[in-house]
């Protein structure tokens, strides 16, 4: 996964957000690892899809730290789905 395949997602352009953004990454890969307990997969349309939906959310609400902003339906189905993959 791209910080330039994330930020066109994202509708990002320029540069100054890619620190942010890779951290974002980051932190979307190993958020999904542990929730799910299966090793993130670039090559796996679900994870990529699910790791672009997380950032975005984060990216969109950063500014509502310490709120309850819960995660969008979309992203806990998503996230459901990959766990399942552990008992396959």
């Amino acid at each position: 996964m791209t910080l330039s395949d994330v930020k066109l997602y994202l509708r990002v352009d320029g540069y100054d957000e890619n620190d942010v953004i890779q951290s974002l990454i980051d932190a979307a890969k190993d958020f999904i690892e542990t929730g799910t307990g299966v090793t993130f997969n670039d090559a796996d349309a679900r994870h990529v899809l699910t790791l672009k939906m997380l950032v975005a959310h984060w990216y969109d609400n950063r500014g509502f730290i310490g709120s309850t902003t819960e995660l969008p339906f979309t992203v806990t189905a998503q996230l459901l789905q990959i766990e399942a993959e552990r008992s396959t």
